[in-house]
């Protein structure tokens, strides 16, 4: 019979260790953003700064997504949407950070200040 032994219990703490060093490192790593990015239906819905608050009202067709900025986070404050996943998220505020709400096709991102600068795909 085959029993566990003490360097299969060491390797399995370290790999339960890296993990949880990972995910705290990509939890708090993210950098602030500046803007907020919503698209809906596919096709840019607008623009805005992180740093203005306000609320902002999208509508496609009989569908409505509200959502707010305030003291630079995001949040969908409104959908009427079924299953209301998107309501409840939580707020957002770094870059690639987003809230989607998959029935009415509404996507909420933040994004970084991108000038004179590179990101993953072109640098």
């Amino acid at each position: 019979m085959l029993g566990i032994k003490k360097a299969d219990i060491i390797l399995c703490l370290a790999i339960i260790a890296a993990g949880i060093i990972l995910t705290l490192i990509i939890g708090f790593a993210g950098s602030s953003g500046t803007k907020v990015v919503i698209t809906a239906g596919g096709s840019l819905y607008g623009i805005y700064d992180l740093d203005e608050d306000r609320e902002i009202t999208i509508k496609q067709g009989s569908h409505i997504n509200k959502v707010t900025i305030k003291d630079s986070t995001v949040s969908m404050v409104f959908s009427d949407c079924p299953n209301q996943i998107c309501v409840s998220h939580k707020s957002i505020s770094k870059t690639n950070e987003s809230i989607t709400c998959l029935p009415n096709k509404v996507m909420v991102t933040i994004e970084g200040d991108r000038e004179g600068g590179y990101d993953a795909v072109s640098g």
